[in-house]
């Protein structure tokens, strides 16, 4: 007997706050790249890193504002920036990714909120150990088991 499949019909939309804190997190995991207000003074301006997103259908592209660390090397802080947004989104989106545009605002000496020393060296080693891709854990929950059973899941 064959069993016959079904086929959910419905339509997905993911917020773009998600779509900008999933960027966000990307940039922040690149050693170098720091969290910072920029602009006029630390009360009114914006936090970096902070992103601008267009989408067509399963297209993404990402404009991505960045805060560097200093001493560190700017430029490869901003293309491993770049690689981690693209490989982040690839990944938690299932987007094609057809630009990501990285822009430093900003070069930070100042301490990271909760510490009181300057952040330390980013050198050109470090960049290049970085591993860009998310470290995702896939994680299955049990289903189909009534409630007040004792049914358990097997390992």
């Amino acid at each position: 007997m064959e069993s016959t499949s079904s086929v959910a019909i419905g339509s997905l939309r993911i917020d773009q706050s998600v779509t900008n804190r999933i960027i966000r997190q990307a940039a922040l995991s690149v050693p170098g790249c720091v969290e910072k207000a920029a602009g006029v003074g630390r009360l009114f301006g914006k936090p970096l890193p902070q992103s601008d997103i267009t989408t067509d259908g399963p297209y993404i592209a990402a404009e991505v504002h960045i805060a560097v660390s200093w001493p560190a090397p700017v430029v490869q802080v901003a293309r491993s920036v770049r690689e981690a947004v693209r490989t982040h989104l690839e990944t938690f989106m299932d987007a094609q990714v057809t630009e990501v545009a990285v822009f430093v605002d900003a070069i930070t000496t100042d301490p990271q909120s909760g510490s009181k020393t300057r952040p330390p060296r980013v050198t050109f080693e470090d960049l290049a150990a970085f591993d860009s891709s998310p470290h995702v854990q896939h994680v299955v929950a049990p289903c189909d088991v009534e409630e007040g059973t004792n049914n358990e899941p097997t390992r």
